[in-house]
């Protein structure tokens, strides 16, 4: 697949040249990134707690199947310290 592709067929350059753009002063410019910074460290937190949860998962699962450990017998305090600190 190559190349980007456009909903509009064809927009002369001079036609794009007379479209005004509002640019954000410098401090709202500055408020944006911090705003999306957080979102990215958000994200971030959000998909490593995603692995070890997975890793949890699947670690839990092969116990449970493989009668390591029983239902009953699973603690779920440590679980959730496990996830509070991923």
């Amino acid at each position: 697949m190559g190349g980007a592709s456009s909903t509009i067929a064809h927009l002369p350059e001079a036609q794009l040249k007379t479209l005004l753009i509002p640019i954000p002063a410098n401090e709202e410019q500055k408020q944006i990134c911090d705003l999306l910074h957080c979102i990215d460290q958000k994200n971030d937190l959000l998909a490593r707690k995603r692995i070890a949860i997975q890793g949890l998962f699947r670690t839990l699962l092969h116990q449970l199947m493989t009668a390591q450990i029983r239902v009953n017998h699973l603690d779920l305090a440590e679980v959730e310290k496990l996830l509070d600190h991923a």
